[in-house]
């Protein structure tokens, strides 16, 4: 019981806190129990009752009572906490009880602090994301212990929610539950309840894990979804498996009661400062009666996507990392409507290993990569791909060099190898017996030598030698296999009374492609030699905002050899006997190495080559007086003349002239890429290029050939504000509200223009299209999301608009999202994530039903 001195009530003035703290006596509570009052203290020895008014507060141990108004039992050990009426006499200064981190507010509290027993009314409390309502609350803790954690909460009446509201607007209620503070909360029968009113949805029992951290569970079903040719269905119900404190799990699966199924599993792990990625596998098998008969028919898909990172700290020298992108049969395409899905038909994956190696200069790379285009189905994978590679060393450099460097010591190495393996097949044949059969295997290594001297001061001369040798140990055979085909035409005359058998041979044979087993290998052999130098070109002005002008022109000139690998005696080429098409015997040549994976060598015979280009890079410096100050500004970038001159060619030795380059508009919102192509060289009446030069016979050097600009953009609506005032100060102040909602959108353009000779009006847009992406938020609570919006001015129609509307319910959302080109949507009013999300109202249309109605 409680033991204590004799003390008065004592008011106090505002803002005071008087203080005091009851001593225990034998059978009593464990430990002192301090309480103090703002207003006043009262204590009545009779009744043995102490009064405690005004911002009251108890601490005993970890548990804190809080109330306008508090008495404590001092013979029964119980302390009663209250509101207490204001001025106005509206009740304020409700109860809130601490426990540890859990907290209680409620409209009364009684708790006894020898039993560690308590009674709420109207309790509440917030556990995890879930905010708890009961009627009737009850407190059980273990009398040796004063962790939070070791009670028990029964409660009665009480109401389940995410909605952090005072009145929530929605919950599921049940009539008894159980809590185990930060571990498990237990309730029976319950009802879904919206804005107060009861629902016809009832659940048995329920579990809701209130530790933090993962806890196993089921995963409540994404969408209840009706398809005409699906029927009803379940999308992505699974079951939550937290592994340990690195890994988890998702199992999920789908089910159409029409035999149309899916099943997926999405694995994620994070060790922090080592790695971290996910796995995802699917899975979908859909099955729709075909439109002409009563036939099922099915398509089958799945796809692969894998993600892994690791920490830049997690290893010096050795990094791995990337992602996996694979699927089959369009899997996207049939489980997804957004623009990304529909739109993206190239799947890339590079998953890579890269080794250093201190002190040394070495590197190992090995890689899986993948390349896959849905529309076409083709698919290229290449594993493995190891490259491993020599960086450049300077094997004659002296360590210890006194005076200048050597000619010698400039000379550098270097060496290289790599080994590739590639399957390519549709990819409804991945992982088949096709699949692997038509693997590509190659290993090839070289290794180069360069030197670059100074010449006359200005110029860089380089010289090189090349060296590559290549092995397969599958090439290409071909045969030729004669068989006639004749094609038998009756041909009658006009009154049919007489008729002619006409005979034409369509082919004498054909070529078959097979595979020849056993190690070759070729060689290749290059040799070069390189002259380039720059020249810089500055002009200066004192006044005006163009303050200098800066022009870097790098010209370089070069001469390369390669020997003539289509000799006989190098055995890099073979001769096939075949029958032509005018039934004649004849040879065509090809090389056993044209399809292994580092190609063959080259065909072209001997290569003496004089390449040469000049660049140029033209900067400006800008003066503002607004702060005074400079900055520079790249007018052209890369512009880029190059050509070469073949001096084995008996004629036509000069290349078409390209030329190239980059420039950036308007703070690098745009950017313009221009290409052109001129020729030496004159055409005939066919359109033809013959061994006479455009000078003489039009007195011009150079012959357009053709020409493209590309000009891309990509901007903010508030960038394009900030670039274009929109009339005057009162308009703009007008259209504020306006301009601020849509600041967010993005907008893409891409032109491309072609100029031929052949068309007749010269200058052609070969594309042209504009693209809109974001959300404006119409009011507080209204979005109008826009995932694609985009229009081909060449084609005059909108591509594939993507867009929708949502609104927020304060604890739930509504969405609406419309694909009209496929006619499809998506319908949804839900809880906001957490706890409770499983809570949906979800309609869409899939894709196979099209433009069957709602």
């Amino acid at each position: 019981m409680f033991s204590q001195s004799d003390t008065l009530s004592t008011p106090v003035s505002e803002g005071n806190f008087i203080a005091d703290k009851v001593r225990i006596a034998e059978g009593g509570p464990d430990d002192i129990v301090f309480y103090m009052a703002e207003d006043s203290q009262v204590i009545d020895n009779i009744s043995r009752l102490i009064h405690l008014y005004g911002r009251a507060q108890i601490k005993y141990q970890d548990l804190t009572l809080d109330a306008n108004y508090i008495r404590i039992d001092l013979t029964r050990d119980i302390a009663f906490a209250l509101p207490y009426p204001d001025g106005d006499g509206e009740l304020t200064g409700f109860p809130v009880f601490r426990e540890g981190n859990q907290v209680y507010h409620a409209d009364r509290i009684e708790y006894n602090f020898v039993t560690r027993k308590g009674l709420v009314d109207g309790a509440f409390t917030e556990q995890g994301d879930l905010n708890i309502h009961g009627r009737r609350t009850k407190f059980i803790g273990k009398e040796e212990s004063t962790d939070a954690s070791d009670f028990i909460i029964y409660q009665q009446d009480a109401l389940f929610t995410t909605c952090d509201h005072p009145e929530p607007h929605f919950g599921i209620r049940s009539r008894r539950q159980k809590i185990i503070p930060g571990e498990l909360a237990v309730i029976g029968p319950s009802n879904l309840e919206i804005a107060g009113v009861p629902t016809p949805l009832w659940l048995p029992f329920g579990f809701f894990p209130l530790a933090e951290g993962g806890q196993a569970g089921i995963i409540f079903p994404r969408d209840f979804e009706f398809s005409p040719r699906w029927g009803y269905g379940i999308r992505e119900i699974g079951y939550y498996i937290p592994i340990n404190d690195y890994l988890d799990a998702e199992l999920n699966g789908s089910i159409y009661l029409r035999g149309s199924w899916a099943l997926g599993a999405n694995i994620r792990y994070n060790r922090r400062y080592k790695y971290n990625g996910s796995l995802n596998l699917n899975y979908s098998v859909f099955k729709e009666e075909a439109q002409e008969s009563t036939d099922i028919l099915t398509s089958q898909s799945f796809s692969i996507r894998l993600n892994h990172r690791q920490d830049n700290r997690a290893h010096p020298t050795r990094n791995f990392g990337g992602s996996v992108n694979i699927e089959t049969n369009q899997f996207r395409s049939l489980n997804y409507n957004d623009y990304d899905n529909i739109f993206n038909n190239q799947l890339n994956s590079n998953l890579s290993f890269s080794q250093i190696f201190p002190g040394r200069p070495y590197r190992l790379n090995a890689s899986f990569s993948h390349r896959q285009n849905t529309q076409t189905g083709r698919m290229d994978i290449t594993f493995p791909n190891v490259n491993f590679q020599m960086n450049q060393i300077f094997p004659f450099k002296s360590q210890q060099r006194t005076g200048p460097e050597k000619w010698y010591e400039k000379i550098s190495f270097r060496y290289n190898a790599s080994y590739q393996n590639r399957f390519s097949s549709p990819d409804s044949l991945f992982l088949a017996p096709e699949f692997f059969e038509s693997s590509r295997m190659g290993f090839r290594h070289g290794a180069s030598t360069n030197a670059v001297f100074r010449v006359a001061r200005y110029f860089n001369l380089t010289p090189s030698v090349e060296y590559n040798e290549t092995w397969y140990v599958k090439t290409l055979e071909r045969r030729f296999e004669e068989d006639l085909d004749i094609r038998v035409d009756t041909v009658y005359n006009a009154d049919s009374s007489e008729f002619n058998i006409v005979r034409d041979t369509l082919s004498f044979g054909r070529i078959v492609d097979m595979d020849r087993r056993g190690f070759e290998n070729f060689r290749t052999y290059r040799a070069s030699i390189n002259l380039n130098t720059q020249i810089f070109g500055i002009a200066h002005f004192r006044r005006g905002p163009l303050r200098g002008i800066r022009h870097v022109v790098k010209p370089s000139i070069g001469l390369s050899y390669a020997p003539d690998y289509t000799r006989d005696r190098l055995g890099y080429f073979e001769e096939l006997p075949i029958i032509n098409a005018q039934g004649k015997r004849d040879t065509i040549r090809y090389s056993p190495f044209q399809d292994g994976i580092f190609g063959g060598p080259p065909t072209g015979g001997a290569q003496m080559l004089m390449n040469y280009s000049i660049g140029n890079n033209l900067e400006a410096k800008l003066f503002s007086r607004r702060d005074s100050t400079t900055r520079n500004v790249n007018l052209l970038s890369n512009i880029n003349v190059s050509g070469s001159y073949d001096f084995n060619r008996d004629s036509l030795n000069w290349s078409m002239v390209n030329i190239s380059g980059t420039t950036r508009l308007f703070n690098n919102i745009s950017t313009v890429s221009i290409g052109a192509m001129y020729d030496f060289y004159a055409l005939d009446e066919q359109g033809r290029r013959v061994d006479k030069f455009y000078w003489s016979e039009e007195g011009r050097p150079l012959r357009f050939v053709q020409a493209n600009v590309r000009i891309s953009s990509s901007l903010t609506i508030g960038q394009l504000i900030e670039l274009i005032p929109f009339g005057s100060s009162e308009e703009s102040e007008n259209g504020s509200s306006v301009l601020d909602l849509i600041r967010g959108l993005s907008i893409n353009h891409q032109i491309n223009i072609v100029n031929n000779p052949q068309f007749e009006t010269g200058w052609e847009i070969n594309s042209h299209f504009i693209s809109l992406r974001g959300s404006v938020p119409l009011s507080d609570n209204w979005n109008l999301n826009f995932t694609n919006i985009d229009y081909n001015f060449s084609q005059k129609r909108m591509t594939y608009p993507d867009f929708g509307i949502s609104r927020d319910l304060h604890c739930w959302t509504m969405s609406l999202n419309w694909q009209p080109r496929r006619g499809t949507y998506q319908f949804t009013i839900s809880v906001k994530p957490g706890s409770l999300d499983f809570i949906n109202v979800p309609y869409r249309k899939s894709r196979v039903d099209g433009f069957t109605g709602l």
